[in-house]
């Protein structure tokens, strides 16, 4: 499976799964599938499409920006829409990612998308979500999922308190 590597002071980070035919890229935590949390990137900055290739033998993917403020850059140059390769680098906003993918004909053809259910996206979605929060609790030592999501919503709330008290100056 094709995937973006999220690097976070040069050191890969979060690894993101393009399981899907749009996976949107930007600011928003409610309009996208992969949110950054960076002031130069976008509310809906860019977007990832899977799109099957001519022969039907595999997907093609194709980075697309959506005439975001500060641009997409593949491969250190600003692009509007791009295929993109193994091993290319995507910068959006100050994020960087490499795009993985080595072996396009593993993947779901368009044949077989129609019959590919919305309960079971959302099962592997799910799945997906419970195994990457299992991975970075070991890997840091983090504290379990309840304190975690509890912590995450904690600094939402005193995000919104500190841009609130920023708005009455």
């Amino acid at each position: 499976m094709a995937e973006l590597i999220q690097y976070a002071n040069g050191v890969p980070g979060i690894k993101w799964p393009l399981d899907k035919s749009i996976i949107r890229i930007g600011r928003s935590d409610n309009q996208n599938d992969i949110a950054i949390d960076d002031g130069f990137a976008s509310k809906s900055h860019a977007q990832i499409e899977l799109v099957a290739n001519e022969a039907h033998s595999g997907i093609n993917y194709y980075i697309r920006d959506m005439h975001s403020t500060n641009h997409t850059y593949l491969n250190q140059a600003p692009i509007d829409h791009s295929r993109l390769s193994h091993n290319d680098t995507l910068v959006i906003g100050k994020s960087k990612f490499v795009f993985l993918c080595e072996g396009v004909q593993d993947y779901v053809l368009p044949d077989d998308l129609e019959d590919y259910s919305l309960n079971l996206a959302a099962q592997e979605s799910e799945e997906s979500l419970t195994i990457a929060v299992e991975e970075i609790t070991e890997e840091f030592k983090r504290p379990k999922t309840e304190e975690l999501v509890t912590t995450v919503f904690n600094a939402n709330s005193d995000r919104q308190k500190f841009s609130r008290r920023l708005n009455l100056y």
